[in-house]
């Protein structure tokens, strides 16, 4: 891909003092274009709101998401240039712009909406139970009012109005298509919990079981934006 294809990406940016340190500071940018030379133009990346102070000369640890999935590079930082009352960094890539094989499992608090079928479940009482119907082929107990707790690229916590057993199978619907569509996930069960949530009896611990590498990379690009979103709401209230 050229350099080109990347212009309104959105970019997380660590500083090599960050990375040493372990501290992620999550930094927002956005991939602006390329100037003279091939070097980028970025925005000035921002922290709580504000522009975090970059060094001339300091290295940059960048990654970012497409279509294509995760893509990952080092730069250097050559000018703060300011075009139009905009703050910008110039930085020359020290490494190629590389798709990276790595998952990110950062986990999101997010609470969502969402749709479940507990495979092979069957009815005991038509009158304090959904009914049973099939989804891409799948048969089982459908608990239409469930509630994510939090989401990553390996999994998510749902709060439910039923419980599950270890290792069931559940096809969870999820708002994360184009518009907020519904999307169909398969994931297996790891641990059940009783909640005191209202309207919820089971807080239950799901693990994607992705049918094929879009799946997943679909889900990572998803976790990704999640992130980057409320890194950048954090930073608006302060």
């Amino acid at each position: 891909m050229r350099k080109n294809d990347f212009i309104g990406v959105k970019l997380l940016v660590q500083t090599l003092q960050t990375v040493e340190s372990g501290v992620n500071l999550g930094l927002l940018s956005v991939w602006e274009g390329t100037s003279e030379g091939e070097d980028v133009l970025i925005t000035a990346p921002i922290y709580k709101g504000t522009i975090y102070p970059i060094s001339l000369k300091e290295t940059l640890y960048v990654h970012f998401f497409t279509e294509n999935g995760r893509f990952d590079f080092t730069c250097e930082v050559l000018e703060r240039p300011v075009i139009n009352n905009i703050y910008f960094l110039k930085v020359r890539l020290t490494s190629e712009i590389n798709q990276s094989q790595r998952r990110s499992h950062f986990r999101v608090r997010k609470a969502m909406r969402a749709k479940a079928i507990i495979e092979g479940k069957l009815i005991v009482d038509a009158s304090t139970h959904p009914q049973t119907k099939h989804i891409d082929g799948l048969k089982g107990i459908v608990a239409s009012d469930c509630l994510t707790y939090d989401i990553s690229a390996s999994g998510l916590s749902l709060y439910m109005t039923h419980t599950c057993d270890i290792a069931d199978m559940v096809l969870v619907s999820l708002p994360i298509g184009v518009n907020d569509s519904m999307a169909n996930f398969m994931t297996q069960v790891m641990w059940v919990k009783e909640c005191e949530k209202a309207n919820y009896t089971h807080l239950v611990g799901l693990k994607f079981s992705y049918d094929n590498k879009n799946e997943e990379e679909r889900m990572v690009k998803h976790v990704f934006l999640l992130q980057y979103e409320m890194i950048r709401k954090q930073s608006s209230l302060t």
